[in-house]
């Protein structure tokens, strides 16, 4: 059995009083200070998945994949019925279904891990599709004693400065 990395449970402690400090919002001077100071939250959980995730094997990487997705399928499932019954009861279903199925809306999901009436899944989002993207590095490299995995990490990191 591994032993437990407690430096990386205090950062990820530390990182959900983040999210809720960013979530919880404070008024005037004080709320905008809080706000900015909590913004290192979600790094933090990038970074954190990111180390768990750098030397593991197909196996290990495909099996947090597919727990990453059910969370997202469920969290969706969930969202979207609470939607269509709202929209129903409004009258304006089908405009809603339209908007939501439209081309805009897929690509907000690909390149801005955005659902407009779902935005809280957005991380969940991003990292399945990260899971994703490195389970095909690590596909692609696995019989090859090349380390090109730091290119497509530098890559995908630069990218994301731009998103």
């Amino acid at each position: 059995m591994k032993k437990r990395n407690k430096s990386l449970n205090f950062f990820k402690g530390l990182g959900c009083l983040g999210v809720v400090l960013i979530h919880v919002k404070f008024p005037n001077i004080f709320g905008e200070i809080v706000s900015l100071l909590s913004q290192f939250a979600v790094p933090i959980f990038i970074m954190t998945s990111g180390y768990f995730i750098y030397n593991s094997d197909l196996k290990t990487i495909k099996r947090r994949l597919l727990k990453m997705i059910n969370i997202f399928l469920i969290s969706f499932i969930i969202y979207t019925a609470f939607y269509i019954i709202v929209h129903f009861k409004t009258g304006d279903l089908s405009y809603w279904l339209i908007s939501i199925l439209s081309l805009k809306s897929l690509i907000k999901l690909i390149f801005f891990c955005t659902i407009d009436y779902a935005i809280h899944l957005w991380y969940l989002i991003a990292m399945i599709e990260t899971y994703l993207l490195w389970y095909f590095i690590v596909k692609k490299n696995e019989n090859n004693n090349l380390n090109i995995k730091h290119i497509y990490i530098y890559i995908y990191i630069y990218q994301l400065q731009y998103t």
